[in-house]
Formats: C-alpha cells, sequence, structure tokens
C-alpha cells in the first residue's frame, strides 16, 4: 500500500444538479486512468475497492442499494458503469413533446432552428417511421419566414422534409443578400 501513497485522491461528487453526469464521466475518465496505469497490476478485487473508496460515502450507499452479486461488486467497470447509470438526466418524451410543439425560430439562425428541432424530436421518442414527418410539420410551422412558410404550404402534404429545409435555406439566403444591398 506505501506504493501507492503517490495516487491523487478521487472523490467521486454526486451532488444532484445540472453538472453531475459530466463530473461523473470526469471521475469515471480520472478512475479509468489509475486503474489501467499505476494499478494495472493490482486485481479486479483491489481495484473495485479502490473505487469504492474514491466514490466516498455516497456512492457506497448508493452501490450497496442496488444488491450486486459479489462478482459484480468485486469488479470496478461494473461499478463505474453503475455510477454513470445513476448519474445519467434520465430521459422525458413528454417535457421533449411539449418544447417540440412549442418551438418556434424566434431569434434563432436557421441552422439553429433546424439542429433544436431535429434534437428535441428525437429526445420525443417518436417512432423513426414519423419523425421527418414530424420534424417537417414543426420546422414549416415554426419558421420566422412568413414568405418560405407559406411557399412549404403551398406544397401541401407532398412537401418532404428536405424540401422545406431547402425551401426554408432559399429564403434566409435571399434575406441576407437583402440585406447586404
Amino acid at each position: 500500500m506505501a506504493e501507492l501513497e503517490h495516487l491523487p485522491a478521487l472523490k467521486g461528487n454526486f451532488t444532484p444538479g445540472p453538472e453531475c453526469y459530466q463530473k461523473c464521466l470526469d471521475w469515471v475518465e480520472e478512475c479509468e486512468f489509475l486503474l489501467n496505469g499505476p494499478l494495472a497490476s493490482k486485481s479486479k478485487a483491489v481495484k473495485a475497492n479502490y473505487v469504492l473508496i474514491w466514490a466516498g460515502k455516497t456512492g457506497r450507499t448508493h452501490i450497496k442499494s442496488l444488491n450486486l452479486t459479489t462478482e459484480q461488486k468485486g469488479d470496478p467497470s461494473v461499478l463505474l458503469k453503475k455510477f454513470v447509470e445513476w448519474t445519467k438526466p434520465k430521459s422525458n418524451a413528454l417535457a421533449a413533446a411539449s418544447n417540440f410543439h412549442r418551438l418556434e425560430q424566434g431569434d434563432l439562425s436557421l441552422a439553429e432552428y433546424i439542429d433544436k428541432a431535429t434534437i428535441l424530436c428525437y429526445q420525443c421518442e417518436y417512432p423513426p417511421e414519423a419523425r421527418d414527418r414530424l420534424l417537417r410539420d414543426a420546422i414549416v410551422i415554426g419558421l420566422r419566414s412568413k414568405e418560405a412558410y407559406y411557399k412549404c404550404i403551398e406544397k401541401g402534404s407532398a412537401l418532404t422534409l428536405e424540401e422545406a429545409i431547402e425551401i426554408a435555406q432559399n429564403q434566409d439566403a435571399t434575406a441576407h443578400q437583402v440585406g447586404y444591398m
């Protein structure tokens, strides 16, 4: 143990909050550096004990609550995975759908608006076969450019997601060119 005194004292920070997941990922990365570096020659059980020491009381309490098998408790990769799962933000498809259906371009650039709509659409967990149509509808309905909106509406149900984006991009480019003149 004396040969390992030079190791940094890692502390898992599992305080709830918006940064908790990223802090956990950073902590896991640091743990893996040590486990695969200076501790590489140690047994899995010894490495698992280091992970539990570094996790602190809160982390150890969480691991105890999981009813893991003895084998799982002695595997550092299982423990680290459990910490990541614990801190990962939980998906809320209903909240995403609410934001998705209220989305408007507003002050966002067209590219930012399309990116935001796309991300929200995936977070809604809609079936893959429905996403393009729902995304097309949301993008068209929330466009800042009424000219692009009406051009899309004229095309009707035959309008594809790609065509809607192209119409919006063309209108956006035209508006920027007019603005420079």
